[in-house]
């Protein structure tokens, strides 16, 4: 029986251990996770806002093109009311 009693000694010594060394690799990786945290957010930002950046170059260039083409419509719809001499309506 002794020898029971001194095997549930060890056997819990050895679970505290394991507790302790758990618990020490968990706050190690908070740790790491908080340092990381504010990195990754930037980062996560900076990758959100060139994002952004490239859609709205996208958007602008086809307004650009849509204008320019509005533009050519515009002068052929004024010339040909010049040659016939009376607005449409």
């Amino acid at each position: 029986m002794a020898w029971l009693n001194g095997y549930n000694i060890l056997r819990c010594i050895e679970e505290s251990l394991i507790k302790r060394k758990e618990k020490g690799r968990l706050m190690s990786e908070r740790n790491e996770v908080e340092h990381a945290s504010p990195l990754s957010y930037v980062d996560l930002l900076i990758l959100t806002l060139t994002q952004h950046e490239k859609s709205l170059n996208m958007i602008i260039e086809k307004l650009d093109r849509i204008s320019n083409k509005l533009d050519r419509i515009s002068r052929q719809l004024a010339e040909e009311r010049g040659e016939s001499g009376k607005p449409e309506t």
